[in-house]
């Protein structure tokens, strides 16, 4: 008689050889910049109060991923309540993190994880809260985040940025250090803010494409758009706010013209959105 072993044997085996399942391709990233402008009591009609629902209600709507500028604690804490789907990473300008604007990245808590995070100074000693160097008045900063995407297990690096509205060396000097340390990592990176530049400057210039860089609203041909609008009705200044993308794939770009509920802009400056892959 046969034995029956070999055949009950082979099916207590785990099938070893089945394919494993296949990794989930990222999907496309809308990445959003929004200069928010700083809550000013002599604003008037255009004061933060009148404007933070229409702002929260634009980053809830067309992003993934927002880089926002010139955001005071007390408006980015007012943000964080309307936006409780994100998470923020942010450190204000000055010594103390408790005082002055900030450059945020904010995410999709659904879809990221952070898991590496900072704010470095642009000046000559980055590292040190409040530096300044090149002739900017202001501190100049730049945080960034490594953001995890959960479902595809790949992971991404974001820059958020404001240059020096004076300066035209501390906007250069100042850009190329961003460039460099967005650069020393492989794997797709976003740098995104307001440059106070309009394309075709030296700080533009520190993101060429010839070091691997493009810039989502000239890649994707959208044709003209401003981005400052001064408050101004029919205000469509130059364009200097700006999503630069490497390794990576820009799919479309556009200009946000928005307005709150009053028909005043959401902003002085028009958010920039780019859906990259």
């Amino acid at each position: 008689m046969k034995s029956i072993l070999p055949l009950v044997a082979l099916a207590l085996v785990p099938p070893l050889l089945e394919a494993a399942p296949a990794a989930t391709a990222p999907a496309p990233v809308r990445a959003l910049t929004f200069n928010l402008r700083y809550a000013n009591a002599g604003d008037g009609p255009d004061r933060w109060e009148a404007r933070r629902d229409t702002v929260a209600a634009v980053i809830a709507r067309e992003a993934d991923i927002a880089a926002t500028q010139e955001g005071l604690p007390p408006q980015m804490a007012e943000l964080a309540a309307r936006l409780p789907d994100f998470a923020v990473v942010s450190r204000t300008r000055e010594v103390s993190p408790a005082k002055g604007e900030c450059c945020g990245v904010w995410f999709r808590k659904d879809r990221f994880e952070a898991t590496a995070s900072g704010t470095f100074w642009l000046s000559e000693t980055p590292d040190v809260p409040g530096s300044k160097s090149w002739g900017n008045d202001l501190p100049r900063t730049c945080t960034w985040v490594v953001l995890k995407d959960k479902a595809a297990g790949c992971s991404l690096r974001v820059f958020g940025v404001h240059l020096d509205h004076q300066s035209a060396e501390a906007r250069k000097r100042g850009a190329a250090l961003v460039a460099a340390r967005a650069a020393a990592h492989p794997g797709t990176t976003l740098v995104m803010g307001d440059f106070n530049e309009q394309w075709g400057g030296p700080a533009c210039g520190a993101f060429a494409a010839a070091s691997g860089w493009l810039e989502a609203w000239h890649a994707a041909g959208a044709g003209e758009g401003g981005t400052f609008n001064g408050w101004r009705e029919q205000g469509r200044f130059g364009h200097i706010d700006f999503i630069f993308v490497r390794e990576g794939k820009v799919r479309s770009a556009r200009v946000l013209r928005e307005k709150t509920p009053a028909g005043r802009w959401a902003s002085d400056h028009f958010p920039v959105r780019a859906e990259v892959e």
